[in-house]
Parts: structure tokens; sequence; C-alpha cells
């Protein structure tokens, strides 16, 4: 810019040019003070320069001495202005480029690559002048159910302003970066002492935990957030992410809105970090499997419904057992999205298999296994209706399936869920009944339709009445408070006979079926066997 002012005052010799930034938005046109000036002022002439389609700055220009502005000066001078226009507009370009390289486009915070840049001077800072650099990943817990439930407009509409609340909590000085669809790093350095990013945990967590307003409705998205502390030697600014990474994890194991202070102990054992590293991504990849199997009817003999259960076909280590992977994703918090996972795909598989059977008018009930986790977690009711409404199935065809054990440490919080779900329809089932030492006089004031006696009891059954004694009073008392009772893990003729015999109403085993994919399954309904 200063080369072609100079350029321009040698060329018509004139006293001074300048280029004036506007602060307006009116496009200026040439201004000349030409032939008769008043006395004590010199000939002058303003051009503009347009950028990009907007008013950008003015070329201004005094002359030395008495003199006229010819029409060849004016064109001169508007070939200068363009020239600067397209100097101007080239660099805008590369600033443009240089800035999208390095930040997040939705938000305009820094994007990966820009974090982990800031985040090693912040460290080679903290190696020369001391103090202490904190590093913070924040999820936001209740982000998918918003995207999905008010569109992606919303969800980005919530990002936005997640982005604005980080940017007024923290200083100017930190680094705030979006590396995921909803995750957020904050990167907090010269702090004086160690316990100051907990301080800044729960800023952040209070300035996100409060109502924000999306598409015309308020929604919430409380943060579980993880905080790692550079140590004094030497650290990798990727490892101090991941650190943090990984005590949000542990956050969100410990409910929703909490901070975790990460520490060498979460690391575990290998095997098991890489073993959740791949559940975590099972769903996106495909790898689930969902295997039926077929719930008799102890009067016709014919199947009257399925129990769905997951299965990992893990790509490495080949099938991995449930009870390997269920508790580890109870513990990290992913039976939610993997239960919400299995929910979707039984009621569209239970909603064509009624259309199979519908021939036949049988009932058909499509069994889903529940957690604690799940029942406990916002939007659980919700996340079921929408599975049913997707599947276009009656939630009368629905039954979710929690262990007694869980019914018995937390009747309470359970009702509320539970007698929602039934007034609207959907079947609640007690599995694993027996082992939790429950009775069934307890179990009546909740909103349940069938308790499921545990395999432990039916492998027991025998000639001696005694060994049918617990199912003989199961039976009873369940038919007396009007519940089904369903008996699990039948194996043998033996057994099925005596279950007709004592009365129970409907069975489930091996005898009958082992778990089975959707396409076997489907044979065996078409085939319509009768045991």
């Amino acid at each position: 810019m200063a080369q072609a002012a100079t350029a321009v005052s040698d060329a018509l010799q004139i006293e001074s040019v300048e280029v004036a930034r506007l602060g307006g938005a009116t496009t200026p046109g040439p201004s000349l003070g030409n032939s008769s000036p008043p006395s004590g002022r010199r000939p002058s002439i303003s051009i503009p320069i347009t950028v990009n389609d907007q008013p950008y700055a003015t070329l201004d220009l005094r002359a030395s001495g008495p003199r006229a502005f010819s029409l060849e000066d004016l064109q001169f001078l508007y070939e200068i202005a363009d020239v600067l226009a397209a100097a101007i507009e080239r660099t805008q370009d590369e600033e443009q480029i240089i800035h999208g390289a390095h930040h997040d486009q939705l938000t305009g915070l820094a994007n990966r690559a820009l974090l982990v840049d800031r985040l090693q001077l912040a460290l080679a800072r903290k190696r020369r002048y001391g103090g202490n650099v904190a590093v913070l990943f924040a999820d936001l817990d209740r982000f998918k159910i918003v995207n999905d439930s008010l569109g992606h407009a919303a969800g980005d509409a919530l990002l936005t302003e997640v982005a604005s609340r980080l940017r007024s909590t923290l200083r100017l000085e930190d680094t705030i970066a979006r590396v995921g669809g909803d995750e957020f790093v904050l990167v907090c350095g010269d702090l004086a002492r160690p316990e100051e990013a907990e301080l800044v945990a729960e800023r952040v967590s209070a300035a996100l935990s409060a109502a924000h307003m999306v598409a015309g409705q308020e929604v919430y998205a409380p943060p579980s957030i993880g905080i790692a502390l550079a140590p004094g030697s030497n650290v990798e600014p990727e490892d101090l992410i991941a650190e943090a990474d990984l005590a949000m994890y542990h956050a969100k194991a410990l409910g929703r809105g909490r901070w975790a202070l990460f520490s060498p102990a979460m690391r575990g054992d290998p095997e098991r970090i890489e073993l959740e590293s791949g559940l975590r991504h099972a769903i996106e990849r495909d790898e689930l499997r969902i295997a039926y199997q077929p719930v008799v009817d102890l009067t016709s003999g014919r199947i009257v419904g399925a129990e769905a259960l997951v299965r990992w076909q893990h790509p490495v280590r080949g099938l991995v057992s449930p009870a390997e992977f269920i508790p580890l994703a109870e513990e990290t918090g992913l039976i939610l999205p993997l239960g919400l996972w299995v929910l979707t795909k039984a009621c569209e598989q239970a909603s064509h298999w009624r259309t199979l059977q519908g021939a036949a008018g049988r009932p058909f009930v499509m069994s889903v296994n529940v957690s604690a986790r799940q029942v406990a977690s916002d939007g659980f009711v919700d996340g079921v209706f929408d599975a049913l409404a997707g599947a276009g199935l009656d939630p009368s065809f629905l039954a979710l399936e929690l262990t007694e054990t869980f019914l018995m440490e937390d009747a309470n919080a359970a009702f509320s869920v539970l007698g929602e779900l039934r007034e609207r329809g959907v079947q609640i089932s007690v599995d694993d009944f027996g082992t939790g030492y429950s009775s069934l006089a307890y179990l009546k004031r909740l909103p349940i339709h069938t308790v499921k006696v545990d395999r432990s009891f039916v492998g027991a059954l025998g000639p001696d009445p005694e060994d049918s004694a617990i199912i003989v009073a199961v039976v009873s008392l369940a038919r007396t408070i009007g519940l089904r009772v369903i008996a699990e893990g039948v194996e043998t003729d033996g057994q099925l006979a005596l279950l007709r015999e004592l009365g129970c109403h409907e069975a489930q085993g091996f005898l009958m079926s082992r778990p089975q994919p959707a396409e076997t399954f489907e044979q065996l309904l078409l085939k319509d066997p009768q045991w």
C-alpha cells in the first residue's frame, strides 16, 4: 500500500497520497477540488476503493501547488485504486484461507490443529516461566436429544450459543476449541494454582447448564467436564488432551453435569481401554448385531414374542460376550446410545414380524432389556415412544425388561417413569425374578405386567415336589395379583411339561431355540412350529 502511494505521488508530482479506511457503508464517488481552490488550499481528489463490491477505503490526493487534475489523471488514479482493491482482496482471501484452516467453520472457535499449536505454546511457557497449564474437555450431555428432536439447525444454534458462553466465561488469553460435534476443549495457561482449574470447570458448568433458547424453546445442555493438569515434566499436547478426554468420560459415568480431575488410575487395564474405545465406535461401524430368542405360549405351543439380545461382532476379537461389554457400557455411559440403538432396531423388526403374523391373528410382543441408567436418563420415555413411532408399532407390542435387583434398590426412582410407560401402553417385565429376594406382594405396587422366573429355578425343576416349590409359589401368587409368568432357560422336554402342569403362561430357552439372527428367526416364524 505504501509503495503504491509513493508511485502515485511521483507520477503526478503531488504533495501527499493517503488511503483512508471507511467506517460507513456508503460507497463514495470521486471528489474533486480542482481549478479554483479557495485561498490557502491546494487542489485535491478522492477516489473510492471498492473491495468485494463493498466500500473499503478512499484514495486521497492533494497537489503540491496550483494545478488541475485532468481526465487522464483521473483515469490513472482509478487504475491505481483497482490495483489496490485487487491487492486487498487477495490479502483478505489468503487471511480467510489461513483462518479457515485453523478455525471451526460453525462457531469460529479454534479447531484441533490450532488447539495443539496453542497448547504447545502454553506448555513451552510453563517450562520457561513456571505456573500451571490445564486442559478441560467438555461434552454436552443432552445435545443429541436437542439435535434429534428439534433438528440440525437447532443443534447448530445451540453449539453457537455454547461457543459464545465459553468466550464470555474464559479469559481472552485462554484457548477454546471445538474438536467434535458437541465436544469442546479449553486450554488455560499461567494458572497460579492447580486448584484454579477446578474453579474454571465450575464456572463453565454453571454457564452451560443454564437454559438456552433454541428454536423458540427452552433447552438444557449441561456439560460433563474432564480436567487434565500438565505435570512438571515434559508432556505431549495430544497426551494431555487424551487424559482430559478420559477424565470427561469418568465424569459422565458419575452423572450429568459433573466434572472429574484426571488421575493415572483412570487409565486402567490397557486391554479394557482398547475394548472401551472399540465399543464407542461399534455402532457407527455397524459391528453390533441383535439376536432374537422366541417366547412360546404354553397353552398353544406357538411363538408369541421374542427377546432382543445385543451381540458385538468385533473385527479382531470376534464375538464379544455380552457379559464382558454390557457392564463396560454401563460403567462408561455407552449403554445410553447402545440401548437406544437396540430399542430402535427391535421395534422396527417387531413391526415387520407383526405384519407377517397378521394373517394368523396371534399376538407378538418384542421384549427389550433396559438398564437402571437408561431409565434414570433424561428423555428416556421420549426415546421409547420415538422408537415406537418410527417403527409404526403400537406400544402394547413392546415389553421393557428390568432386573429385579434394580427395582428392589431404586423402586421409588423407577416408579414414575415405569408408571408413565405403562399408562401409555408399554408392557413392563421384571427379569431374573427370584434372584433379588423380593416378594410378589412388594412388586405388586410397581406398574408391571410380567415376571420372568430366573433360569436357576427352572433348571432345578424335577420329579420331587420340593424342586418345583418356588415356581409353584410364583405362578400362584402372580395369578392372584394379575401378573403373567414367563419361565427362562427351558432346556428339556421334562421342564417344559412341568411348567405347563404348574400353569406357567410362557417360556423361552434352548429347547425351543437359541437366540437367532433376524433372518433365521423369520424363517422359524414362517414355519410356525408348535412345542
